[in-house]
C-alpha cells in the first residue's frame, strides 16, 4: 500500500530532498555519476510538489532539465539555516579533531595508524579533542597560526586556484 503524506509532510520530505541534494553536491564541480539515483529520487519528490499544493515551491531548469528548489523556498525555508548550523559545527568538530591528531603524532612520533588508536592514545586523543573544542569554542581562529601566513609574500600568493 502506498504511504500517503500530508501536504506539511510532504513539504517536510521536500526540505528533506533540499538536504539531500545539498549533502551530494555542495563540493562538486561537475556531475556525479555515483549521485545520479539519489537526483533521480530527489527529482521524483520535487515533480510531486505540484500534487500536494506545493508547486510555487520549485521550478523547472531548462539548462539543468530539472525541477529545483524556487529561490523564495530556499530563503524561506529553516534548512538552509539547519545546514549553515551543520557546516560550521562540522568545521570547529574537524577543526579539533585534525588539531589533536596532529599534536598527539607530533608529541609521541606515533608513525602507525594501529598505535594512534591503543587504549591509552585513544584517551588521550579525545582529551585534546576536548581541550581543542573548547579553545575554539571560546576563541574561534584567533589564536591559530600557521607558519605559512608569515613565511608566504605577495608574488608567492596564486591569482587563481589551482
Amino acid at each position: 500500500m502506498p504511504t500517503q503524506f500530508s501536504r506539511e509532510e510532504y513539504r517536510k520530505l521536500m526540505d528533506l530532498a533540499m538536504i539531500a541534494s545539498w549533502v551530494l553536491h555542495v563540493f562538486e564541480t561537475e556531475e556525479n555519476p555515483e549521485t545520479r539515483d539519489y537526483d533521480q529520487v530527489i527529482q521524483k519528490i520535487y515533480e510531486g510538489a505540484r500534487e500536494k499544493g506545493l508547486g510555487d515551491l520549485v521550478a523547472y531548469d531548462e539548462q539543468a532539465g530539472a525541477c529545483v528548489p524556487t529561490p523564495d523556498y530556499e530563503e524561506e525555508s529553516e534548512v538552509m539555516d539547519l545546514l549553515e548550523d551543520f557546516e560550521d559545527n562540522l568545521f570547529w568538530f574537524g577543526l579539533a579533531q585534525r588539531m589533536a591528531l596532529k599534536t598527539l603524532v607530533d608529541k609521541k612520533g606515533i608513525e602507525t595508524y594501529d598505535e594512534l588508536f591503543d587504549q591509552e592514545n585513544a584517551a588521550q586523543l579525545r582529551a585534546l579533542e576536548s581541550l581543542f573544542a573548547d579553545e575554539f569554542y571560546e576563541n574561534g581562529l584567533n589564536n591559530i597560526h600557521a607558519n605559512l601566513s608569515t613565511d608566504v609574500s605577495d608574488s608567492d600568493i596564486p591569482k587563481e586556484p589551482h
